[in-house]
Formats: C-alpha cells, structure tokens, sequence
C-alpha cells in the first residue's frame, strides 16, 4: 500500500479573469476549489491511475473537515490527525498568462500531534510505501521528515520537499527524493541536472527522481542509471500540482511492475497531463497524453 503524508494540507482556491488590478475590485469570471496539498494530490492522481493509497497528515477545524470530506469523496482512504487551529486555503490566480499564489498559513502542530503521525507510520510494513511531501506546518522541525523516514524500517521513502527538511531527510537514506530543478540547485549547488542527482545520492537518496518542467525529468537509480524523458507539446494551463502527478505517475508505474523508463515516461505523462488542465488531470487525460508521447 501506498501512504501519503501531507504534513500542512489546504483548500486551494483557483480563480480566473482576464485582467488583474492590484488594490482595485477584480471579478473573476470561473473559480474552483480542490482539496489538497503534495501528498493529498499524488493520492488522488493515483486513484485515477487505480492504486489505491491511505491519505495521512494533519488537519484542523472547520476547512480541515471540508478537506477530509472532499478527499474522502475522491474514493481515498484517509487517517489524518486532527489538531487544533484550521487548516489552510490556497489561493490561486490566472490572469494574463501568469499565476499568482496566496498561500494560507495553517494550523501549529504540536509534538504530542507529531508523536501520533509517528505511530501510525510506525504501523506500515515492509511493502509499503510512505510518501513524505511539500512544505512543514507551524511547529515542526526541520528534522520532522527525517524522523518520519526513520521511524520503520524497510519501508521504501519517497520524500518530495525542499531546503533544510530535504536536506536533513537524506540522512535517513530515503529509497527516493523527488526535487525539481530550482530545489535541486538549492540542495547541490550549481551545475548540470546529472551531476546534481549524483550530489544529492551522494548525501544519502537512494534514487533522485528531478522534474524539469518543459524539459521533461530525469531519473537516477540506485544502480547508476541515468533516464531521462522530454514533457510533450501541449497548451500549459496550469502548473499547480503537475510535480506531484509525475511523482504519482511514477510510482503507479513502479507499482504496476514497469521499467525505470518506462516508470519515467508515465510520470512524465502524468505530470504534463496536469499542466494540460484546470486541477488535477483526470485518468482520460492521463491515458490520452501518455498515448500522444513517442
């Protein structure tokens, strides 16, 4: 089984209009909201790829009730603590060809709330796979994912996050990291994408995965293997949430038996799928840009 951690998951707000005036009235002319957060959205990728995975993480008050319902109602199984305070909205804006981000602050998670994520991911087993992803809520230590990565062995790791809690996530030699280029560079320092993967397996991923946005990704395995897969032509709509459905068409291929390119390419697939749409990609999106790659 697939478990998903999102440590600070939100309501996002997304708005359209044609134009956007800072400080004036703005009306927007369609609005959506989706209930997620990083790992709330490679849950939900992987239910339209039919893997099921179990939802984990912290949520609060009344907008964490409506986060839980509406995962709950995309057929995901969840088993969030519930802590104090509530649970953040996302704000996203698409006006002019750009994206504007508000982000929500969100809830401060306390240790004893920690220590009972703790145990849940105490109770996986070896087949499992425990996907640690996106930003860390009020009151958690950079260390929180380093902690969760170690707290069962023999679980294969998937963390996806950035700065000092990647960083100190690695110490925990997680079975793959999952940065983007801009994270990857802050983790490493300069240079090419290879030699960069190489740095950051070095520090202890066991496999680095590296979306590229229009360039595609790259995956480097244990083994020394490098991959590497061009994104496809496509009217980009929107690149919220397109990282985390690579990362779930990845590891639904993986699961699925594929070969690490093989594995890459649907993840690739998966992630241009998402940029393809408004939200999260539905499974004919999916199958229909993963049948359009060469």
């Amino acid at each position: 089984m697939i478990y998903t951690v999102t440590l600070n998951p939100a309501i996002d707000h997304f708005v359209s209009l044609p134009s956007f005036a800072a400080g004036e009235l703005n009306r927007a002319e369609t609005e959506a909201f989706s209930f997620g957060g990083k790992g709330v959205n490679v849950s939900r990728v992987l239910k339209e790829l039919g893997v099921l995975s179990v939802a984990l993480g912290f949520v609060a008050g009344f907008t964490g009730e409506m986060l839980e319902n509406g995962v709950k109602q995309n057929a995901i199984t969840t088993d969030f603590v519930h802590v104090a305070g509530e649970t953040r909205v996302n704000t996203k804006i698409a006006s002019n060809g750009e994206e504007t981000e508000l982000n929500g602050v969100g809830p401060t998670v306390s240790e004893a709330d920690f220590a009972k994520l703790l145990c849940k991911v105490k109770e996986l087993d070896s087949e499992d796979v425990l996907v640690l992803s996106g930003s860390l809520a009020k009151g958690l230590s950079a260390d929180s994912y380093a902690r969760l990565a170690a707290a069962k062995n023999g679980v294969r790791v998937v963390v996806d996050t950035a700065g000092e809690p990647l960083k100190a996530a690695l110490a925990a030699k997680p079975w793959l990291v999952k940065p983007n280029e801009a994270e990857l560079f802050e983790l490493c320092g300069e240079g090419d994408v290879q030699t960069l993967a190489e740095k950051a397996q070095a520090m202890g991923a066991r496999n680095v995965l590296v979306s590229r946005g229009a360039a595609g990704a790259l995956f480097l395995t244990e083994r020394g293997e490098v991959f590497e897969c061009e994104a496809p032509r496509g009217e980009v709509k929107s690149t919220v949430g397109a990282g985390d459905s690579l990362l779930a068409g990845f590891l639904a291929a993986v699961e699925n038996g594929k070969s690490p390119a093989e594995a890459l390419k649907c993840g690739v697939a998966a992630g241009s799928a998402t940029a393809f749409s408004v939200g999260l990609a539905k499974k004919e999106e999916l199958d229909a840009v993963l049948a359009a790659m060469k």
